[in-house]
């Protein structure tokens, strides 16, 4: 599973980066056979309160994209948040494809 990173937050850091690697590991390791490539776009949105924004494309080969978007008021949340969500897309679709193959095989 090969990951990219873009953090555009104003004050980037490897510690960011590790931690959202981190989570990806923890959450998504399960499906690394199935996942061909995650982008992460980190940025920071707002005039008044800022809020972090985060985008994550997870490319499922034959399988198609999966795309999560969230917002939240920092970027540990909004990652974690994404990840979670993502996790639970690519389990129902990954789990969507073997139901099909279930049916068509009976």
């Amino acid at each position: 599973m090969q990951v990219l990173v873009h953090d555009n937050v104003m004050n980037s850091n490897q510690r960011r980066e590790r931690f959202i690697l981190d989570r990806i590991e923890q959450h998504l390791d399960h499906f690394s056979s199935r996942i061909h490539r995650l982008v992460v776009s980190l940025t920071e949105t707002g005039h008044g309160p800022i809020e972090a924004r985060c985008h994550i494309a997870a490319n499922l080969g034959s399988l198609g994209t999966v795309v999560v978007d969230t917002r939240k008021q920092n970027v540990h949340e909004a990652v974690s948040n994404a990840v979670k969500t993502l996790t639970r897309s690519v389990h129902r679709r990954v789990n969507r494809r073997s139901d099909r193959r279930a049916m068509k095989s009976r």
